[in-house]
């Protein structure tokens, strides 16, 4: 069992009964509730100390305005938590307060919020820290302790402290934050393991005084070092310990004998043992008491009557021995260092107080001055000890003469203005400021003429301030909630006092319920939308047009938040990718927008389809504050395109003469894909790796089986690794496109059947409940040119019967034996580097007049621009790029590709904008004439983001079969 001094004991039970010099009363009980968190706080047990949770948002070991106060400590340290309470968002921590600390710092509103009292800022004025171990002597510094230590029991001492500061270190070395602290504490490897945790989080002050002791010297060298950090505080404690060592039995004992390490600024610790203080006073416990019980004892009264020029003796307290070191010895008092104050404000012009020759305190109204305010007097004595003083607080009450008048409460109008607050619409993340819905007054809250008016709430916790305003009459409430509440669960308190200090009764308004943002559907308005644009007319090759159709999202969206609503149409988006495909349709060519300038929902279809596609569809929604931590997001709306009907224009089959075999060789080609995550969410678009492999049934039989890579992220990057041992019929990286037949001009035909779909993607069935099926007719053909096979493929769509005309499409490319070709316009083997333009070159191929196949060399580049840049060469936007066509003037370009450009990126970067005036998307490229070639110049205002960003020329309608894709991916590591 602790065997504790009669001093302290006295002196304790002292300051417990009657609420005396440590200024503020406890808010716990030191009982814990049942199932809650205790956390306890010592180098002795602090009373009254912040306890708080040290926000990794903001200052680590700092009590700053991202942290939340918890609390004060008890006279056993102590503070109780609700089980349950969330501390995962930071580090458990208390800050010691000085005398004037909760005034200068501003923590009184803070501290009466986290209470569950009827309290003020002004309850907490004059509230300080004191440590147990010199009970009644306010503490001398301001220091922040932390605990890294979880569960329903949590100390935090300053050697947790020690522990908390070395845990982001430790994350860099193989031994844990406690084995650092307890090397130093105890030696290295003298205490390990669970027997080195025991101690560090243990409650000290009752078993080890030589532990006690260091945390005693590790308190002091905080507060007196400014360099204290993880490295010189391990030092310290080392000089600590060893310093400990030195004293007797008796003098660890001993709370008044003290030191501390000195640290220099830059580091340097002294590592000689430092010389302990002389003891220093304590105060005697059986005179404190009288002292106390004789101002307790006083009944003076505010009172209209003046002193006469003497002042008005009041009462003589006698003071001899109240102070006395620790071998009994008394000590002096220093007279001129007497303080007589209001608690609340330290103001005072009512009284003064002087020590007399006999050791007694005289207290005076001070002459000239009626007695005016009621409340609370603090009277501070100090010892003449030199630099080594202890102080003793005490005080009395000034209690109202009779018929004084305390303000009293409108009735009226604290119904009207509970009636207000219930229809505030306070609604988690959104922005909320009460001055731009109504005015609630504080002062017509009260009848009579006030002096002050004081406010405190709970619902400062939850991301709203609620104060006054600076001529303090009316209430103001802005911030933006962060959690859901019920009504009631937070509110606004208020007291008015009177220039006699008399207080109201205590004013409670409730909050009203604090409820999620959100935007629902109106499902009617988008069957009208859908209506309208299923009445559209698409066509490959043909502009689409719209200009009879009235389309607007806005009434689809209705929102219970004020906020401006932002709409967006594109394809599906998620968290991560929500850019990725803004504006995008799935049938090609045609892309979708709303009018983003003026903020409306106005929506616009354009573009012309450049392939016969069932079942397109794009998506809409409504958000406010998108990509923000507090945005609403609407769902997503799935809204379909008609079946684009395929051109007049009927394919010719391929020619044979000069076809290769394509078959049993493994060919590597590239083209411009799209790619999903596992969960069918488009990630982006990028120059993929496909291989393919013809497999034939024997030799001279005419079948055979084709099998494709399987398409993956990792395509995008390079080329898949195939060895020349590799089966494709039985390697899981393939898979079967179906049977093949193969005619004597190696012209190979796949024929192959899918199941048919519907505009809004379902299967359609027949009925017998069977799916209809569309049938694919594929040739393909090749002739060898720079070892390279130049493949023409003509596929052939045929919808079921009912459903449809057929549609063709004609597509001529390179293939080779290798990877190299592919690889050497693939993502991973073209790096971008901040600073470094990147050039890529690339031969592909087209088919002149005379049917003779020629090259077509195309070079590219990718860079960030130089923002430092002056004169006319300079580049504008935030990215270039560009395509250099040779042989090949810029007319011709134009006529035969389109090109734009594409990214699988959380940050996609776009090469185009919206054209107002025109209402449709304007790719940012332009076309430079370089003689007989042809420069296409890429801008864009967006960064090069991480990810894989594609240069895309696409053969235009009237040229495919004839001229190949102009590809190139880049990528950012």
């Amino acid at each position: 069992m602790k065997k504790v001094s009669l001093l302290a004991a006295s002196v304790a039970l002292a300051l417990v009964g009657c609420g005396g010099s440590d200024g503020g009363s406890d808010t716990n009980t030191g009982t814990p509730s049942a199932g809650g968190i205790i956390i306890t706080g010592f180098d002795g047990y602090f009373k009254n100390a912040v306890v708080f949770l040290d926000s990794n948002i903001g200052t680590k070991g700092q009590l700053d305005q991202s942290d939340t106060i918890l609390g004060l400590t008890n006279t056993k340290g102590q503070i109780t938590l609700p089980k349950g309470t969330d501390l995962s968002t930071g580090t458990i921590a208390l800050q010691t307060l000085k005398p004037g600390d909760v005034v200068k710092l501003g923590l009184g509103d803070r501290i009466a919020a986290a209470t569950n009292k009827v309290d003020f800022a002004s309850d907490y004025s004059d509230t300080y820290t004191t440590d147990m171990d010199l009970p009644g002597q306010p503490m001398e510094h301001s220091v922040v302790f932390r605990s890294q230590q979880t569960g329903d029991n949590v100390v935090i001492s300053p050697i947790t402290d020690l522990v908390a500061l070395q845990a982001p270190v430790a994350l860099r070395t193989d031994v844990t934050p406690e084995q650092k602290v307890c090397d130093s504490l105890f030696g290295e490897n003298e205490v390990t393991d669970k027997e080195c945790t025991a101690k560090l989080y243990s409650d000290f002050t009752q078993t080890d005084p030589k532990l006690h002791k260091t945390a005693q010297i590790l308190t002091d060298t905080k507060a007196k070092n400014t360099n204290y950090t993880a490295e010189t505080a391990l030092k310290a404690t080392v000089v600590a310990a060893a310093a400990v060592e030195t004293l007797s039995p008796d003098e660890l004992k001993d709370p008044t004998v003290r030191t501390d390490v000195t640290i220099a600024d830059n580091g340097t610790v002294e590592d000689t043992p430092p010389t302990f203080t002389e003891s220093k006073p304590l105060l005697t416990a059986a005179k404190y008491n009288e002292v106390q019980n004789a101002f307790d004892s006083l009944n003076i009264k505010t009172t209209k009557e003046v002193a006469g020029s003497k002042g008005t003796l009041l009462t003589s307290i006698n003071i001899s021995d109240l102070f006395t070191m620790h071998n009994g010895k008394t000590v002096e008092i220093d007279k001129s260092k007497v303080s007589v104050g209001y608690a609340l404000d330290n103001k005072n012009q009512s009284f003064y107080g002087r020590i007399n020759d006999k050791n007694e305190f005289e207290l005076y109204q001070t002459a000239g001055q009626s007695i005016t305010s009621v409340g609370k007097v603090n009277v501070i004595f100090t010892t003449a000890n030199g630099e080594n003083n202890t102080t003793a607080n005490f005080s009395f009450n000034v209690q109202a003469e009779a018929g004084a008048v305390k303000p009293t409460i409108d009735t009226e109008y604290l119904a009207e203005a509970k009636e207000t607050l219930t229809n505030l619409p306070l609604i988690v993340g959104q922005p909320f400021n009460n001055l731009e819905e109504m005015t609630l007054s504080a002062d017509a809250l009260f009848n009579e003429t006030v002096k002050t008016i004081e406010l405190s709430s709970n619902a400062n916790a939850i991301g709203l301030t609620i104060k006054l305003d600076e001529y303090q009459k009316d209430i103001i409430i802005s911030g933006i909630p962060t959690s859901t509440a019920k009504a009631g669960e937070y509110y606004i308190q208020l007291r008015a006092i009177a220039d006699n200090s008399l207080s109201s009764e205590v004013i409670k308004l409730e909050l009203p319920a604090i409820v999620e943002g959100m935007i629902s559907v109106n499902q009617n308005e988008v069957k009208l939308l859908q209506d309208q644009i299923d009445s559209l007319d698409l066509t490959v090759g043909d502009l689409i047009d719209h200009e009879a159709l009235d389309l607007d999202i806005t009434p689809l969206f209705n929102s219970n938040v004020t906020e401006d609503i932002e709409y967006y149409a594109g394809l599906e988006f998620d968290k991560k990718s929500r850019n990725n495909h803004e504006y995008y349709t799935t049938i090609p060519g045609v892309r979708v927008y709303t009018d983003e300038v003026n903020g409306l929902g106005t929506l616009t279809i354009l573009g012309t389809p450049k392939e016969a596609t069932k079942g397109g569809y794009f998506y809409v929604a409504a958000g406010i504050n998108p990509d923000a931590e507090n945005e609403i997001i609407s769902e997503m709306v799935k809204i379909t395109l008609p079946d684009v009907k395929p051109a007049d224009e009927v394919i010719p089959p391929p020619q044979p003469d000069n076809n290769v075999s394509m078959e049993n060789t493994f060919l590597y080609e590239s083209a411009v894909e799209s790619i999903d995550n596992e969960d069918g969410q488009y990630l982006g678009s990028g120059v993929s790796c496909e291989v393919r492999y013809f497999m034939s049934d024997g030799e001279n039989t005419g079948t055979g089986e084709m099998f494709s890579s399987i398409r993956t992220v990792e395509t995008f990057d390079e080329c898949p690794t195939i060895s020349k041992d590799t089966q494709p019929n039985i390697d899981e990286r393939f898979e079967s496109f179906g049977k093949y037949t193969v005619d004597s001009n190696h012209v190979i035909n796949l024929q192959m059947e899918e199941e048919y779909r519907d505009e809004n993607g379902d299967v359609v069935l027949d009925d017998n409940e069977k799916p209809l099926m569309e049938k694919g007719n594929i040739y393909l053909s090749a002739k060898m040119f720079d070892n390279k096979f130049i493949t023409t493929l003509q596929e052939t769509m045929t919808p079921p019967v009912g459903y449809g005309e057929p549609y063709s499409w004609l597509y001529s490319y390179a293939a080779s034996t290798s990877p190299n070709s592919a690889n050497a316009i693939m993502a991973e083997w073209n790096k971008l580097e901040d600073g470094t333009i990147n050039q890529l070159e690339n031969t592909i191929y087209f088919t002149d007049e005379s049917g003779n196949i020629q090259p077509l060399r195309v070079d590219a580049t990718m860079n960030s621009v130089d923002q430092n840049c002056s004169g006319d060469m300079c580049e504008s936007g935030s990215t270039d790029a560009d395509i250099f066509i040779k042989n090949m003037s810029c007319d011709l370009v134009k006529d035969i590709y389109s090109f734009d450009g594409y990214s699988i990126s959380e940050s996609p970067i776009s090469w185009g904008y919206w054209d107002h005036v025109t209402n449709s998307y304007i790719p940012n490229i332009n076309f430079y004439p370089q003689g007989d070639s042809c420069g296409v110049d890429f801008t864009s205002d967006s960064d090069i983001s991480l990810g894989i960003h594609t240069l895309h020329g696409e053969v235009n309608e009237k040229y495919e079969g004839k001229y190949q894709d102009i590809m190139f991916s880049f990528k950012k590591d």
